[in-house]
């Protein structure tokens, strides 16, 4: 959600400071690894993105170059043509500055705090900590009265205002308040494929529950203590099931895989491919398979995560490598932990002879572009 200040810098991320995990019914569990696991991210098909350094936060381009002037303390993802940095002084965030790919700066706002922008509009922060939305002249459109605001996905954003959650359309009127009975709404995905995902608390025995939803408030998936995750770029969402198991099912509810799998990285569905587990905890595999639930590249591995520019991250006897979509390794196996790439640049962290553990960036040739000269705790 767009409340949240975006990239930390990476050895901030490895220090308590990761993103979160939800709890298995939720399916967005993280996968088993070396110094916290992975975090959410994007993949952006651009040749630049925000990357963190140990002056601050950099746009860096997929060969290395650094485009911006300025160091940053926060960033956010790639979306609607720009990528937000900010400026934090001793109270917090100061300045936003929503820069190009190319390092032009289109747009300086100050502002308590920010999100990323989608469909042409971007949550923004007042002076009494409430959100509304500004579009890309930094002009308010939507009056600011919401607790949490996130992005707008095809037409509606997901928003939480006196304590209720609800989405609202692009003039800000509410458009759906989710409900189901004997539930709490507490929070809420954006859309995409046309079905959004509900978290929900239980009133009777204080679980929680997942559901998907329409547009029009029909209840694709009703919510259930199973868990269901959010349609991912492919149009696949993982369920729970009564065994354990995770399946995956279309933006209509249909099963489209049968449950078998025990484990999934935080984005498993990327280019075509998912990355899955199988194996109960201690003999677990993973490898990846197609839309069809077919094994694309088999389960060998220790640890996989999603696909993005063709390469993915594999985990093999305790180091991390990259394997392209045929399984073969391009990126020979040799970091303690590394992050699927985005826009062509992939953080990796790399344990030297010392036993010191340092912050990496790599391009998709395996080449060094960045190397912290700090030790990660």
């Amino acid at each position: 959600m767009s409340h949240s200040p975006g990239i930390l810098l990476p050895w901030r991320c490895l220090r308590g400071l990761m993103p979160y995990a939800l709890p298995l019914a939720l399916l967005l569990t993280l996968v088993p690894g070396s110094k916290g696991g992975e975090w959410e991210q994007g993949c952006s098909a651009v040749n630049a993105r925000a990357v963190g350094t140990d002056e601050g936060v950099v746009l860096m381009k997929e060969d290395g170059t650094i485009l911006s002037t300025e160091h940053f303390c926060h960033a956010g993802e790639y979306g609607d043509g720009l990528i937000r940095f900010q400026i934090c002084g001793a109270t917090g965030v100061n300045d936003s500055v929503y820069m190009t790919p190319e390092g032009k700066v289109a747009l300086r706002v100050r502002a308590p705090d920010t999100g990323d922008f989608s469909e042409g509009l971007a949550p923004i922060q007042d002076e009494h900590r409430v959100w509304g939305y500004m579009d890309k002249e930094g002009r308010v459109l939507i009056t600011p009265r919401f607790e949490v605001a996130g992005q707008f996905h095809e037409g509606l954003a997901p928003v939480e205002v006196n304590d209720e959650w609800q989405f609202i359309g692009r003039s800000g009127e509410t458009a759906l308040t989710p409900r189901s009975a004997g539930d709490e709404v507490t929070y809420l995905d954006g859309f995409n494929y046309g079905a959004a995902r509900v978290l929900l608390d239980d009133l009777a025995t204080g679980g929680s529950v997942t559901g998907l939803i329409a547009h029009s408030g029909i209840w694709v998936v009703k919510p259930s203590q199973e868990g269901v995750g959010a349609l991912g770029d492919d149009g696949l969402a993982p369920f729970g099931s009564a065994t354990g198991k995770i399946g995956f099912l279309n933006r209509t509810g249909h099963v489209v895989i049968p449950p078998q799998f025990t484990w999934l990285p935080l984005t498993p569905f990327s280019e075509g491919l998912g990355a899955v587990y199988i194996g109960d905890e201690g003999k677990r595999k993973a490898g990846f398979i197609d839309e069809l639930g077919h094994w694309a590249i088999p389960p060998t591995f220790d640890g996989v995560r999603h696909f993005c520019g063709g390469l993915a991250p594999v985990k093999i006897k305790n180091r991390w490598g990259f394997v392209d979509r045929r399984g073969q390794i391009v990126i020979a196996p040799q970091y303690e932990e590394a992050q699927s790439f985005d826009a062509g640049i992939a953080d990796v962290y790399y344990m030297d002879q010392m036993q010191k553990l340092h912050h990496w960036l790599i391009n998709r040739q395996g080449s060094v572009l960045y190397r912290s000269s700090l030790e990660i705790k």
